[in-house]
Order: structure tokens, then sequence, then C-alpha cells
């Protein structure tokens, strides 16, 4: 596992970043991490190379999208998408109550 997916994605990674500094290029850190998070995902679970740190694709936006919600799911200390299933819930108990 460690060659085949970690090793490699990582070295992509490397490599990117080795571009940029030698460019003196700004990096966005979160996305080099979301896309290598997103590389070694693919290959080890799905055996599929998004190859993500060379390219981008509508797939792989809709997985980064995919991944920030959940992430933003985990942290909140107020899950809204509770509280307004909740509410809605409790509207409509109290329409058919008066009803």
């Amino acid at each position: 596992m460690l060659g085949r997916v970690f090793g490699p994605s990582s070295q992509h990674l490397a490599d990117k970043l080795a571009t940029a500094a030698a460019a003196r290029q700004p990096v966005n850190m979160e996305a080099c991490f979301s896309q290598l998070t997103l590389d070694i995902i693919g290959k080890a679970v799905f055996n599929y190379d998004f190859d993500a740190l060379h390219r981008d694709s509508p797939l792989i936006q809709a997985v980064y999208t995919s991944l920030k919600e959940t992430e933003q799911r985990a942290t909140d200390l107020l899950p809204l998408w509770k509280v307004c299933a909740a509410v809605a819930e409790f509207d409509q108990h109290i329409l058919t109550s008066w009803l």
C-alpha cells in the first residue's frame, strides 16, 4: 500500500511544491492537501486514479464539494441541517394538530 499509493502520490505533491518554490509562486496548501487526499483515497479505496494533483475536472470538483460539506457537518457546533429538519417537523406537527 505504501509503495503503490502513498509514496507516488506524496512524490507528485513534492514535485508540484518544488516547481512552485523554484518559480517563487504562492501555493494554496489546503487545496494541495485536498488533492493529495483525493488521490490517495481514490487509489486505496476505489482503485481509481483521480490524478487530482495534475488535472482538474468536474468530477474532482464534485468530490471536493462533498468532502467540504462533510467536513463542515462534522465540525459544526450547531448542526443546522438537523435543526431545520426538526423545525419543519415541529411546524408540520403544529399544523396538523390545529386542523
